[in-house]
């Protein structure tokens, strides 16, 4: 992913590159995890419910079906993750999510204040980071890009947003 990101750092005020970063398979996969366990031990647990009670097997194989539920909800958060699309370029960030409607915000990078990158342990096993946008955009003054491949953002966000300030003219007053 540094190899991609290196590029679009501008060359004399002009950016090479629109860059598009979406959640890694692995962030959306960990995401499901909680939805299948819950899946298995209403499974299991309907299972020995059956076992001790016999008589009760078609009702309680009929309540198996609640399973489908977790499942159903594991499938829809796996696809709006793999859907969740990032763009930056010279002047702003575009947000894009959404499975059945979509949903896109953009936010200018002269209003960028502020940026945090975490990788909380599980992400940093894999190679992921959370960066976190703080901004004075009244819709959204927070834009977190979550389950990202670590890579050097932070430092292109940094010159991009100098960059759109001068361009701009806008001089940054607390």
């Amino acid at each position: 992913m540094e190899d991609k990101l290196s590029h679009i750092v501008a060359h004399k005020n002009k950016v090479i590159a629109t860059l598009i970063i979406r959640p890694t398979l692995v962030y959306a996969v960990l995401l499901c995890v909680r939805y299948i366990m819950t899946a298995v031990v209403l499974w299991l647990g309907l299972s020995v419910l059956q076992w001790h009670f016999p008589s009760y097997g078609l009702l309680l194989g009929y309540m198996k079906a609640v399973v489908v539920l977790p499942l159903t909800v594991m499938l829809y958060r796996f696809a709006y993750w793999r859907l969740v699309r990032y763009e930056i370029s010279a002047d702003q960030i575009k947000y894009k999510r959404g499975v059945f409607n979509l949903r896109e915000d953009y936010l200018e990078l002269y209003r960028v204040k502020d940026f945090e990158k975490h990788q909380p342990i599980v992400l940093r096993l894999f190679g992921m980071m959370n960066f976190t946008v703080l901004t004075s955009d009244k819709s959204h003054p927070v834009l977190v890009l979550r389950g990202i491949p670590d890579s050097n953002l932070p430092d292109i966000i940094r010159d991009l947003v100098q960059l759109s300030r001068v361009k701009n003219r806008v001089l940054e007053v607390d």
